[in-house]
């Protein structure tokens, strides 16, 4: 009895994998067919439109191919494809040809330069796109630190004759010399509705020439077309001006074909006329041509200011050094230059390194507006400090502002990705009216979580009502962004990302801010003067003012002082946490913050109760200083984690972030 039930039970098995592999077998080879329950339009889909490639394969490849099918999962397509002649291809049956157009839809992201389009084949017939720019919201402190951070969203007509029952082929290539295409999600759905053989957009951009005494716009028209053309004129009437093209037959069986033609420059909206002219005749195309604002970018230049995090600090100390003397010699030859140190320790620091002489051309070049110093002496997680010791952060740049005539106008801090409510406030009290703060996104997602950077500029205001003119910034080092790997040809992609985030009818202002030149110690090198030089060569508008900070603020306040949105409250004390790593010392810097009035206050009596009993001017002062240095941002070197034993982490993590002075 238990044999038969045995020998049936192991015959029921084998049956049942013969049948379930002559289903995985038949079933992969089957036409591929979207469920009608679920979207009847959809022949197929690779991954879902959520902002994020977390459902694909890490990283890029220069070849894929994806066999659409049951089995078929996203993680087997990739997350990224370079603009490197990477070719991504995606097979899938079909059980007949479509009798209606289809769209391919491809969903993506950029968080570097983005390449100029892409080139698709679908079985045989090629075709060029550009890749639309959108300003998208932020899902990951990866997009929130890009600055960037763009959205593209690209739907390309198929022709129902490009398909055929069986087997199909479509290979995607990102066409430029840098950058990559982040994937959100494709598709392939049935469309409604014929496009027109010539379908036409004029667009206006941000950028403006100068021709002679003449203002222009560069206007792109894109023709979309569905068959091979020849050769393509086009001729654009805007008000009483007329601009022709002209461009020999793409290399292409459908795609977008793109005229760049510099239109004589008007204040407002305007009708436009667009004559197509091609070898099916003249068609004439209306519309309203609305002009791109007139932008400025204000490049608040500075180098990020961590001490003791890439070298130890007296190697920071001595770089710093050179790069004022450098900026000297810059300033010198360029004389638009401007820059900002980013801290006024490195002016205290720079002053005890070199000679008298050197330190007043320092000196002289700060009072003259083309060396912008901060109101504070370092980076500091402000949440770690008492007010007085905020107010004490402050004494040096208002003892060079007496003695020098240096003006005290802004403050800065970055790394640190937010500061308490009382900064504001505190800032106001002393006479500064803007402060800019360079958002690191990996520790406290202050504005992957909100809209403080687009609503950048704005007035942030203290709990007792008084105010300082604000810029959030995505991280720093963004003109090193903004150049890539070509300097100007590829800033004339990375400015209109950049600017994606604030181009909209509500942004108040024609200027924004570009936080920063380099990365955390870095040499200053040419400081990008001839980049900005050769841009501004270029360009009317967008136009690079290399600036202070303070005139960044001088500027919005002269222009939109009653336009700015505002905001109160803060993000919380984010990177305070660090203390924590070196409790025992922090208690006694604690203890510190309350016992240093109290011993000035009585060293103050002792002092006028007896005058043959000193002050202890410099004693306290360099108490002060310790306590700031404790306090600044940097807890422990880059490698303080992955390489915890080497001699340069453990002399930093146990011995002191100030050297002199």
């Amino acid at each position: 009895m238990r044999k038969g039930v045995f020998l049936r039970t192991c015959l029921a098995v084998v049956f049942g994998c013969l049948l379930a592999a002559l289903y995985w077998r038949t079933s992969g080879n089957q036409p591929v067919k979207a469920s009608p329950e679920s979207n009847p339009a959809m022949i197929w889909e690779i991954g879902t439109v959520d902002n994020s490639g977390d459902e694909f394969g890490l990283g890029s490849r220069s070849s894929l191919t994806y066999e659409v099918s049951p089995k078929a999962t996203p993680a087997k397509w990739l997350e990224r494809q370079d603009a490197n002649g990477s070719v991504y291809k995606i097979v899938f049956p079909l059980a007949q040809a479509p009798q209606e157009p289809t769209a391919l839809v491809i969903s993506g992201f950029f968080l570097e330069v983005a390449p100029r389009g892409v080139i698709v084949n679908i079985n045989g017939k090629r075709g060029f796109f550009h890749l639309p720019l959108e300003p998208g919201r932020n899902l990951d402190q990866r997009q929130a630190n890009a600055m960037l951070y763009t959205r593209t969203s690209l739907r390309i007509p198929v022709e129902p004759e490009m398909l055929r029952p069986g087997a199909n082929e479509i290979s995607i290539s990102v066409d430029g010399n840098t950058g990559a295409l982040y994937y959100d999600a494709l598709r392939l759905e049935r469309s409604t509705g014929v496009p027109e053989s010539l379908a036409p957009t004029v667009e206006p951009t941000i950028f403006y020439r100068h021709a002679g005494e003449q203002l222009k716009e560069v206007t792109r028209v894109i023709l979309r077309y569905r068959r091979p053309i020849s050769e393509l004129g086009v001729s654009l009437k805007i008000g009483a001006s007329t601009v022709q093209g002209r461009q020999p037959g793409a290399n292409f069986d459908f795609g977008e074909a793109l005229f760049e033609l510099d239109v004589p420059a008007v204040e407002g909206p305007q009708p436009y006329a667009l004559t197509v002219k091609s070898a099916a005749g003249d068609q004439v195309f209306r519309g309203e041509f609305r002009p791109a604002k007139r932008w400025k970018l204000f490049a608040g230049l500075k180098i990020h200011n961590d001490i003791g995090f890439t070298d130890l600090p007296q190697n920071v100390e001595e770089l710093d050094t050179r790069n004022i003397d450098n900026l000297i010699g810059i300033m010198g030859r360029f004389p638009f230059y401007k820059f900002n140190l980013e801290t006024s320790w490195l002016v205290d620091n720079y002053l005890h390194s070199r000679t008298p002489a050197r330190g007043q051309q320092l000196m002289n070049l700060a009072k003259s507006g083309r060396m912008g110093v901060s109101g504070l002496y370092l980076n500091l997680p402000v949440g770690l400090l008492s007010g007085e010791e905020f107010y004490r952060a402050m004494y040096f740049s208002k003892s060079l502002n007496r003695k020098y005539g240096v003006p005290m106008k802004f403050a800065s801090l970055t790394d640190t990705p937010s500061q308490p409510w009382s900064v504001p406030s505190m800032l106001a009290d002393a006479g500064i009216i803007g402060f800019a703060l360079g958002s690191n996104q990996h520790r406290g997602m202050l504005l992957q979580n909100s809209s403080l950077n687009e609503e950048s500029p704005f007035y942030w205001e203290g709990p007792d009502g008084r105010r300082v003119m604000a810029w959030f910034a995505r991280s720093y080092s963004q003109l090193m962004h903004l150049r890539g790997r070509g300097a100007v040809e590829d800033m004339r992609g990375t400015i209109p990302q950049f600017l994606a985030r604030y181009m909209r009818n509500d942004y108040p202002v024609d200027a924004v801010y570009v936080y920063g030149l380099g990365t955390d110690n870095e040499d200053v090198r040419s400081g990008e003067a001839s980049t900005i030089a050769q841009w501004n060569e270029a360009y009317a508008y967008p136009k690079l003012v290399t600036a202070t900070d303070g005139d960044y603020y001088d500027y919005l306040a002269k222009n939109f002082a009653g336009k700015l949105p505002v905001f109160r409250g803060d993000g919380g004390a984010y990177w305070a946490d660090a203390a924590g790593t070196s409790a025992a010392a922090t208690t006694v810097n604690r203890d510190t913050q309350r016992l240093l009035p109290l011993t000035e206050i009585i060293a103050g009596w002792a002092s006028l109760f007896d005058p043959a009993i000193s002050y202890p001017t410099a004693e306290l002062r360099d108490a002060w200083k310790d306590l700031l240095f404790y306090d600044e941002h940097t807890w422990g070197a880059h490698n303080s984690i992955t390489q915890p034993d080497r001699q340069f982490s453990v002399r930093l993590q146990t011995g002191t972030r100030r050297t002199r002075p």
